[in-house]
């Protein structure tokens, strides 16, 4: 497996998550089981999927899977941004198994959090989140006290364009907190 890139000491925790990595199925689960994490919770648009695609990639499935190994589906979660109902019904479809949230709340909004952490019973402390975007999951996530972890949008060309926006103001804090007290 490729790196796991940490954050430099003393960035502020706020955008800065507990791990960087390329994809979900680049992070072995055991990780946060053994790190007292008892269930998790993963982004969809760019995480899983294109943005609101349908299709997972066969790496992402593998990935998927290797979490199931550890995590019961019953403990993984499902928080997504979107408002439409057609959306929520094809994620439903698409992980029939997994708690998705229903706050009407988008990240990083509290409530989103606390719907997942209420349905899964677990403290704050015991829930991690995989994130494509700082500023929304991560930031939402490291507010609850989550264990946060970043991934690289899996296809940045399909975001629209305040996703576009969202990921400058994403790369300059991702290149803070990497490179903060190390040049």
């Amino acid at each position: 497996m490729p790196p796991i890139y940490l954050p430099a000491q003393g960035t502020p925790k706020f955008w800065s998550p507990d791990y960087f990595i390329p994809t979900i199925a680049h992070f072995d689960p055991q990780v946060l089981k053994q790190g007292g994490i008892e269930a998790v919770a993963f982004d969809v648009d760019n995480t899983l999927t294109s943005h609101k695609g349908t299709a997972i990639d066969d790496d992402i499935k593998a990935g998927l899977e290797r979490f199931e190994s550890v995590f019961p589906p019953y403990k993984i979660a499902i928080i997504s941004n979107t408002k439409s109902e057609e959306r929520k019904g094809q994620l439903k479809e698409m992980f029939p198994n997994y708690y998705i949230s229903k706050s009407e709340h988008k990240k990083p909004h509290p409530e989103p959090f606390i719907d997942v952490e209420r349905q899964m019973k677990y403290h704050p402390n015991q829930m991690a989140l995989f994130d494509d975007l700082i500023f929304t999951g991560i930031a939402g996530g490291n507010a609850r006290g989550w264990t946060t972890i970043k991934v690289e949008p899996l296809y940045p060309k399909s975001d629209p364009l305040f996703h576009k926006v969202q990921r400058a103001f994403d790369y300059l804090a991702i290149k803070y907190t990497l490179f903060a007290g190390r040049i």
